[in-house]
């Protein structure tokens, strides 16, 4: 079990990193021609780049910072004879800036140049002094009408603007349905309607976010705080909203056991938190981001594809039981809970599909941020299109009405054959006689645990229910008593 005081240091830490992102940049190099690459940087043509580099205290002797800078778009145009050499001029070899610099102590180099052709640009810089050099570097890159995001990013209000648009559709429509049907208690539809407002609210913020950072280049501390809690609580609830589906929860158990809840909280959250953790320092340790989401989404893969694999097979054994007591299993309330878990597995195959897609571009598409964002939103959407309309509340369905616990620990004990998947033809049997609604499904005589059994009735009452049950474990005890 993980402890909450460990998820809130983990939120903290998630939270520090998030405000260490901006546009101004210290820096200590402590070694002899260290070269460091701190940017890269899509320019359309015309883009701007403005630039001021000004000494700082130091407890070395050295009153000047010498250094070497490079704004080059071809990485094969610059090789280690280039730095620290007083030769360099700038727009030689294909440099838009490569120049020596020796700034005395708190004096200021600047620079402003423009971007002749569109490409990226890659930013580097060497101390050239024996001994460690302090400096800041503050520099401003634009591209033309004031946009201050990377040609990479150009997309990414629009794209979080038609995502926006989309989610709120889908909320209302989900909003609508739960109303409609509002006197139909469902905690699971709480916990859906909770995850559809954190989504909408997290692309509302992302948007904001996105627009602002194109338009001024930069975040205020206090929205950025703002904009790391609802995305974490937005992620948060979506995975666990995902698992509670996948578990059954309010579909083919009412309750779950509290370790069950602990662990599906404390495991998400530490996780979400990990997760975005690992996404900040992506650009410097793309690989260990890498390996972070795939770890994450495999755990997430093996828990709901065995949760929804357990239950269809709980559901399975019923069905078959429906169907010796010769009535048509299809026709039943538990087929149509068979199908939304088969629906839902499908539909997360088609999530994880697209999630492992768009984290992999991020390492093989370098260049092209928008196409990743593109398919992880694209993959968020889809779960939202296919957790509303499967299990949308409905009018007169007994779906997600469930009365009698199932025994999920052992249902193994029965012999079922193609797995939990319906082989064709397992569920007929001749004159099977349609279920109707409002007609309680029998148990079978077959000698096994009766838990595993599904009784579906929604016109009866729970003492009614109660009473039912009595009375058959009572018919039961008198029929191994006459075989005694």
């Amino acid at each position: 079990m993980i402890n909450n005081k460990i998820l809130l240091n983990l939120f903290s830490l998630f939270i520090f990193f998030k405000f260490t992102e901006g546009m101004v940049e210290d820096f200590s190099i402590e070694m002899n021609q260290k070269v460091l690459q701190f940017y890269i940087f899509g320019f359309y043509e015309n883009g701007t780049i403005n630039m001021t580099i000004s000494k700082s205290p130091t407890k070395s002797e050295s009153h000047y910072v010498v250094l070497s800078i490079f704004i080059i778009k071809n990485l094969g145009q610059l090789s280690e004879d280039d730095f620290c050499s007083n030769n360099n001029n700038n727009g030689e070899s294909g440099n838009i800036l490569g120049c020596y610099l020796d700034i005395p102590f708190n004096d200021t180099f600047t620079n402003f140049t423009i971007i002749p052709n569109k490409d990226h640009y890659f930013f580097f810089i060497t101390n050239c002094a024996k001994d460690e050099t302090n400096f800041q570097f503050d520099f401003t890159l634009m591209n033309p009408n004031g946009q201050h995001l990377s040609s990479d990013y150009v997309l990414f209000p629009k794209i979080y603007l038609v995502s926006l648009f989309i989610s709120l559709i889908l909320f209302i429509a989900w909003i609508f349905n739960w109303i409609k049907h509002k006197k139909q208690k469902i905690p699971l539809h709480s916990v859906i309607t909770t995850m559809f407002f954190l989504q909408v609210i997290n692309l509302a913020f992302n948007l904001n976010y996105w627009r602002t950072l194109s338009k001024y280049g930069k975040i205020e501390t206090n929205f950025q705080l703002l904009i790391s809690t609802v995305e974490v609580l937005s992620q948060f609830f979506f995975f666990v909203t995902i698992i509670l589906i996948a578990k059954g929860w309010c579909i083919t158990f009412e309750t779950l056991n509290p370790s069950d809840r602990k662990i599906i909280n404390g495991l998400i959250g530490f996780l979400v938190i990990i997760l975005q953790l690992l996404k900040i320092v992506s650009s410097r340790f793309e690989i260990l981001y890498l390996f972070g989401c795939v770890v994450f989404y495999y755990i997430l893969l093996r828990t709901t594809f065995d949760a929804i694999s357990s239950n269809k097979r709980i559901l399975k054994i019923h069905l078959i039981l429906i169907r010796d007591e010769g009535i048509d299993p299809l026709s039943t309330p538990v087929y149509s809970k068979y199908l939304l878990f088969k629906k839902f597995k499908h539909l997360l195959f088609g999530f994880f599909f697209l999630e492992f897609n768009g984290i992999f571009t991020i390492t093989f598409l370098l260049f092209y941020p928008w196409i990743t964002q593109i398919m992880l939103l694209l993959a968020e959407l889809l779960m939202l299109v296919g957790i509303g309309f499967i299990f949308r509340l409905r009018n007169l369905d007994p779906i997600f009405q469930r009365i009698q616990e199932i025994d999920q620990e052992n249902p193994s004990n029965l012999r079922l054959t193609g797995g939990d998947d319906i082989i064709s033809g397992e569920l007929e049997a001749p004159n099977l006689s349609k279920w109707e609604y409002g007609n309680p499904l029998p148990k079978s005589k077959l000698d096994i645990n009766p838990s595993v059994l599904l009784i579906e009735n929604p016109n009866l009452s729970e003492n009614e229910i109660i009473e039912i049950a009595f009375q058959e474990d009572k018919e039961q005890e008198n029929i191994k008593f006459e075989k005694i």
